[in-house]
């Protein structure tokens, strides 16, 4: 079942950096942050927090300087990180 598992969230990571791509291609900041900040859940839920606090904190940057609603979501994300960072 873990095989599975892994499976299916490379391809999900995947997915989301082919996303990412594209979205940098358009030059449209809001899905670049969207799929920064999808990559970084899929970090959180493999227990990859380091690399999920990365990609949450650029994607809290980009909203906050595109003045999105959405960077005060992505601040629960990150306080949510380092408290699990703390635990470990």
């Amino acid at each position: 079942m873990n095989e599975i598992k892994a499976i299916a969230e490379l391809r999900t990571l995947t997915e989301h950096e082919e996303a990412l791509r594209i979205a940098e291609e358009s030059g449209e900041v809001t899905d670049v942050a969207v799929d920064i900040h999808s990559i970084g859940t899929v970090y959180y839920k493999k227990g990859e927090l380091k690399k999920a606090l990365t990609y949450f904190e650029r994607a809290h940057e980009i909203f906050r300087k595109a003045g999105h609603a959405h960077a005060k979501i992505v601040v629960k994300w990150i306080e949510d990180t380092k408290r699990e960072m703390g635990k470990k």
